[in-house]
């Protein structure tokens, strides 16, 4: 089995376990601008970042493992069971070769997403800037997780679930500055305008 730390994000990290009931190096970061710190503490080349408002069905680690992509991310779900949008971020429909193949393994490509529950190699977080809460707000993992897939295509998961945290609160400063990034389309960008401006 492949050595994964868990890096807690935004609160003390939760002693965890793989597939088979070893336990889980952890690692925790008081804010995802920390993350690349984070990761470079841990030992392990696998790392399963998780949202300290994430609470994961005992499978997710599982079905990310299984899923033969990297990056990829569970399915964030709210109190009902119903997917949250806006957590999972946006979907990369431009090469209909690899959405039908990644459709046939019940996966979808990512073109951003929150990070709620991301499996990802300890390389891939540590060759790219960390995210800057300060500049992007809420929007800070949508922007870094742009890039990151941008250089190692990555996918959702939706055999893994977890019960995600609240959504990230609208801000006009931090919205104006992502239409800047290449992270949102226009349908994106006039969504969360819509969200932030007055009437």
């Amino acid at each position: 089995m492949t050595a994964i730390a868990r890096v807690t994000i935004g609160a003390p990290g939760r002693p965890g376990a793989e597939p088979g009931g070893e336990p889980l190096e952890t690692v925790s970061a008081s804010s995802l601008g920390q993350l690349r710190e984070a990761a470079a503490g841990a030992s392990a080349p696998l790392l399963w970042i998780l949202d300290a408002g994430a609470v994961p069905e005992p499978d997710a680690l599982q079905a990310l493992l299984e899923a033969g992509a990297r990056p990829a991310a569970s399915l964030p779900l709210d109190a009902s069971g119903a997917p949250v949008e806006r957590l999972i971020g946006r979907y990369a429909d431009g090469d209909t070769e690899r959405l039908l193949a990644a459709a046939q393994r019940r996966q979808v490509p990512l073109r951003h997403t929150h990070v709620v529950s991301l499996l990802v190699d300890r390389a891939a977080v540590l060759e790219l800037a960390p995210p800057d809460p300060e500049r992007y707000r809420g929007y800070a993992g949508s922007e870094w997780t742009a890039r990151l897939l941008a250089r190692h295509p990555g996918v959702l998961v939706p055999a893994s679930k977890v019960r995600g945290p609240d959504p990230p609160k609208p801000a006009l400063a931090a919205a104006l500055r992502m239409m800047r990034t290449p992270t949102w389309g226009r349908g994106e960008t006039l969504r969360e305008l819509r969200r932030v401006l007055p009437g």
